[in-house]
């Protein structure tokens, strides 16, 4: 083997000097999956929880709904895959038995229902969809807040500064839905299902009959004629269904009742309604083109 000349030597040595320095210079890439952790983990039963959650969580807190687009709150079955989510999470937040019983049953350090946190004065008896009133979604905000608190007391001025701001936007939203809707008031509606009472008692529409009380009870001829009575005196007609109801079904009621179907949605169905504001506009339009032309 060649001895290397001095020059070569040199070469090769300054070489590697510029190199390291370079090395040293240059800018060092970030991972991207170096984000700040969320402080608290929790699930929620169904979409609209999950959606009231990360609007008074934030920043500070990450949420899975259970309940799968299409299902009916009344009778999901979690997977087992889902279940074991729950276990591991600080807190699993549901309605209420009378909407959500099963998640009251799933293995959770800690089981929170909603519906005893809203203040008496914001409630519509026993009915628990009260996401579907902006006014009372703005009252569940703050107590809320000190659930999460006491979940994660380093979050507590956080939770009710996101709280207050809820507030604000819920109570903008209704005044918006307020002129969506004003020409509906004193209308009368059919529902199939009782989860948009809220809404129809803070705009003034009249609820006319409600054809599924509780869940697989279906409505007898004379429930039918009773309705359809009650709707012929107003044109047009209109019978609000959910998602869940197959539209064969929904149709052929309509057509028992003399009246045209009107997709409404209660639980977020689809991607692009799965906040609160984004679920009320939508059912506030589907109302007010119920009876436009």
């Amino acid at each position: 083997m060649k001895r290397l000349t001095p020059l070569l030597l040199l070469l090769l040595l300054a070489g590697g000097l510029i190199i390291g320095v370079s090395y040293l210079r240059a800018p060092r890439q970030t991972s991207l999956s170096t984000a700040t952790p969320r402080a608290l983990t929790v699930t929620a039963s169904i979409q609209p929880m999950a959606a009231l959650l990360r609007e008074i969580g934030g920043e500070r807190i990450a949420v899975e709904a259970l309940l799968r687009p299409g299902d009916s709150p009344h009778t999901h079955e979690p997977s087992p895959q889902a279940v074991a989510r729950v276990a591991q999470s600080a807190a699993l937040f549901y309605v209420s038995p009378a909407l959500d019983g099963w998640a009251a049953r799933l293995p959770a350090r800690q089981r929170i229902a909603l519906l005893p946190l809203l203040p008496p004065s914001a409630r519509l008896d026993d009915d628990p969809h009260f996401w579907m009133d902006p006014l009372a979604a703005a009252a569940m905000a703050h107590p809320l807040a000190q659930t999460l608190s006491r979940l994660d007391p380093a979050g507590t001025a956080a939770y009710h500064a996101n709280a207050q701001q809820f507030g604000s936007r819920m109570q903008a939203l209704h005044r918006e839905l307020s002129q969506t809707l004003a020409a509906t008031r004193g209308r009368g509606v059919v529902l199939y299902h009782p989860g948009l009472r809220y809404l129809l008692r803070r705009y003034d529409i009249r609820c006319l009959g409600i054809l599924e009380r509780s869940p697989g009870m279906e409505p007898s001829p004379r429930d039918l004629a009773q309705l359809r009575d009650a709707l012929s005196r107003q044109t047009p007609r209109a019978l609000l269904a959910s998602p869940e109801l197959s539209e064969q079904a929904a149709q052929a009621t309509a057509d028992a009742l003399d009246a045209r179907v009107v997709w409404v949605d209660e639980l977020g169905a689809t991607p692009e309604r799965q906040t609160l504001t984004a679920l009320l506009r939508y059912n506030a339009r589907a109302l007010a083109g119920a009876f436009g032309p």
